[in-house]
């Protein structure tokens, strides 16, 4: 009985920081376990449109590296509708909850797994609280909160839920060089002229994360959706900063061919520059993305992934 006293006294907390004055949540947010009015941005609209979508073609979905890397549009050109879902730090263990989630309201024939690889040795918080804050919560972010076991992210599902109840969540806002595209995407032109102060390190693969890519494998074949797993571009500095890169990409291939999906890593596939055709040191800008696509959209066919992907016609709930 005390328990169950300690947490209703908890989660009451939570709704009354819900409608607290920005000033008391932004201290409420730097000093406690309680993510309270936290920042949304392009991922809100992102999830805003993915309700209205069905039936598409193609489904691009992975960290950050996918929504800044995999362009939609140039699957329209192909007359293909495509959507990026794309989130922040989005781990495996968040792509298998998000795809268990939209996959029967999407229906793709063919499914982009962006998997790098920074986000398999995370146990998935920050992916999972950025999901909650910019969408609301769900059983889908229960679930991925569960698997992370850390409050701050059961927290979250409060502090959302209320947060939208009262009608007290922050309003979304991009930077300023930033233009969501509709698709999911976010085009920026901004060069890179960040300067990288990390040490070399060994990538740790969490165990974790490797099953989840394979569950999300599973999941797709059980639906029949075509699969393929991607490295995106980073620059050659901050790849340099991983010592065990060659290990890492083993793994992937390892779990691809026993699942039959291609594995492709996209470094070096195209000549790019380090300063120019990024925004920072491990994100496209949109100079980048026009060089990497083609080449991306040509690997895409060389191993036959769009032949049987015909275009669907337009819904009206696209529309």
């Amino acid at each position: 009985m005390f328990a169950v006293l300690v947490v209703a006294s908890h989660v009451a907390l939570i709704a009354l920081a819900a409608i607290a004055s920005p000033t008391l949540k932004a201290t409420i947010l730097k000093y406690s376990n309680v993510p309270i009015g936290m920042r949304r941005d392009h991922i809100a609209l992102r999830f805003e449109e993915l309700q209205r979508e069905r039936d598409i073609d193609v489904l691009l979905i992975g960290s950050s590296h996918s929504l800044r890397t995999f362009d939609p549009r140039f699957f329209e050109k192909q007359h293909l509708r495509a959507f990026n879902l794309g989130t922040a730090n989005q781990t495996p263990m968040n792509t298998y909850y998000l795809v268990q989630r939209y996959l029967s309201q999407l229906k793709p024939r063919l499914v982009v797994i962006e998997a790098y690889w920074e986000t398999l040795e995370i146990t998935g918080e920050e992916g999972t609280i950025a999901i909650t804050v910019n969408r609301g919560a769900g059983l889908d972010t229960f679930k991925m909160a569960l698997a992370t076991r850390h409050p701050k992210v059961l927290n979250a599902q409060w502090s959302s839920l209320f947060e939208r109840l009262f009608g007290t969540a922050t309003p979304v806002r991009l930077r300023p060089d930033e233009t969501y595209t509709s698709g999911g995407f976010v085009e920026t032109w901004e060069p890179n002229s960040s300067q990288i102060r990390r040490a070399k390190h060994a990538v740790v693969v969490h165990a974790d994360q490797m099953s989840y890519l394979s569950q999300t494998l599973t999941l797709l074949r059980t639906h029949d959706a075509k699969a393929i797993l991607v490295w995106a571009p980073v620059t050659a500095a901050w790849r340099d900063t991983a010592t065990n890169l060659k290990d890492v990409r083993h793994r992937l291939e390892d779990l691809s061919k026993s699942y039959d999906v291609p594995f492709v890593d996209l470094n070096d596939a195209v000549r790019l520059d380090d300063g120019l055709d990024f925004r920072d040191a491990d994100h496209l800008n949109q100079r980048g993305v026009d060089k990497v696509m083609p080449v991306f959209m040509q690997v895409l066919r060389d191993y036959r992934l769009l032949d049987e992907v015909t275009p669907r016609p337009l819904s009206t709930a696209s529309n």
